[in-house]
């Protein structure tokens, strides 16, 4: 549903009642809109938002009135356009539009828009914006408009930083768990914060390890969207990792996993099929889960595809494609795969002509998927989803 995109670790919190001040900060505070006009607007939004089936002409008409809105330089207004564009609400999704509007809304003042902005330069990887983010951050906390909330939703993100190893922030990582639990008191559902405590609390970096409080974080984490700690919950399900071994359960937070995209999700879902681990055995979809993840150039799933692919697992055998997949992950430095190969060669033919149709066959396999050797990899990145901060409306409790 649309609703877990909008609200998965989001903060319905920002600054919205007219003109503010800001104390001791160069960051500029703009009017916001008017409280009754701009509550018309996000209860519009709210309506859509939970609406299934989606109905795109009354998103669209939305969107309009609150880039309307934006136009006339409100910031919170400006703000809701940014979630909206950061999302496909009445429209594709465009973060790198969004990102834009954000940093607009932030140049009016509005809190969310910092925040926005903040988030996302946090999770760039790129050092100076990293840097700038917690600036931004440690600047917001010095204004005397903020609402009740968004000061402890502040101090977990600089929490995150401080577990990012940003400069300028905290090295005692029990310091940034406590951050971040403060900004989990003000954002229960916020995937970032939970992704972060699931990992301090599950390695022992922060004190004690506490596997159940880990996976609990993990588990709010993944149903959030976030597909890395969906398969973190898996694996600590599978494993019995300081909590009861759950195949079953294992399974269902794998393929929630699998069903954002994340690669490790993928290939331990097509484990878990070729096995029959949480699952019956369904080698055909095994196949075509590696397949999914190869087809992005990622190496263990090469492998798990070629194997298949030499012995006929899941479907008709294709020892050409298979030995081919499975010696470009053994050039890439794939150790199974080098084993597999090890194993397999006394048995390969030794006919030029064999060595020219597996050549053939993988050169075909870059081509279709639009690879090359470079791009192949071993461990895809596990960049977080960003949670967006969105206005509430005037009369909401803080």
């Amino acid at each position: 549903m649309i609703r877990d995109g909008f609200y998965a670790g989001v903060l319905l919190l920002c600054a919205i009642a007219g003109p503010a001040t800001a104390q001791g900060t160069d960051i500029a505070v703009a009017p916001n809109a008017s409280e009754s006009a701009f509550d018309g607007l996000f209860d519009r939004f709210l309506a859509l938002a939970e609406t299934e089936p989606r109905d795109p002409d009354a998103e669209q008409a939305l969107r309009a009135d609150v880039q309307a809105q934006a136009e006339q330089g409100l910031g919170n207004a400006m703000n809701l356009l940014g979630v909206i564009t950061d999302t496909d609400f009445g429209g594709p999704a465009n973060p790198e539009a969004a990102y834009a509007i954000f940093q607009d809304a932030a140049a009016l003042g509005d809190a969310g828009g910092n925040i926005n902005v903040a988030i996302r330069d946090l999770l760039s990887w790129d050092e100076d914006r990293q840097v700038s983010a917690v600036t931004r951050l440690r600047r917001l906390l010095e204004r005397d408009d903020l609402q009740d909330g968004l000061p402890d939703l502040i101090i977990g993100y600089l929490g995150v930083a401080a577990f990012f190893e940003v400069d300028g922030t905290t090295d005692d990582l029990a310091e940034a768990l406590e951050l971040v639990s403060a900004g989990l008191q003000a954002d229960p559902r916020n995937s970032l914060f939970n992704r972060t405590a699931g990992q301090l609390l599950e390695s022992g970096e922060a004190g004690p390890r506490n596997p159940a409080a880990a996976l609990s974080h993990y588990q709010a984490a993944g149903l959030a969207g976030d597909g890395f700690s969906a398969w973190k919950a898996g694996m600590m399900l599978i494993n019995g990792d300081g909590v009861s071994a759950n195949e079953e359960e294992a399974f269902l937070w794998v393929q929630r996993s699998a069903e954002t995209g994340y690669d490790d999700g993928l290939i331990s879902l097509a484990v878990m099929h070729a096995v029959g681990q949480g699952t019956p055995v369904n080698a055909p979809e095994a196949r075509t889960l590696y397949r999914n993840a190869a087809s992005r150039g990622n190496l263990h799933a090469m492998r798990g595809l070629g194997s298949m692919l030499v012995f006929g697992e899941g479907g008709p055998d294709e020892p050409r494609m298979g030995v081919a997949l499975l010696q470009m992950a053994a050039q890439r430095g794939d150790l199974y795969a080098i084993d597999i190969m090890q194993r397999l060669q006394p048995h390969l033919p030794a006919d030029p002509a064999w060595q020219q149709g597996v050549d053939d066959a993988g050169r075909a396999f870059l081509d279709n998927y639009g690879l090359t050797p470079d791009s192949l990899y071993g461990q895809q990145a596990t960049p977080p989803i960003a949670p967006t901060v969105i206005p509430a409306r005037s009369d909401d409790p803080q």
